[in-house]
């Protein structure tokens, strides 16, 4: 899980930014800063995900 999640992870994030690369240009601060956000959002979620599935395989062990 955790792999298909990093893979999720890079590819969405890689894509966010080509998006917010693109709008260093136009008048669009709030939306730059809202995507920003949201990919910090993700990886956070994606990390814990990951911390909390090495923790479940460790239980199991």
């Amino acid at each position: 899980m955790a792999n298909a999640l990093d893979s999720f992870n890079s590819d969405f994030a890689t894509e966010m930014q080509k998006q917010l690369n693109s709008m260093k240009d136009t008048k669009a601060p709030t939306l730059q800063k809202n995507l920003t956000g949201y990919i910090k959002a993700l990886d956070l979620a994606v990390t814990t995900m990951r911390e909390e599935d090495q923790r479940l395989a460790g239980e199991k062990s």
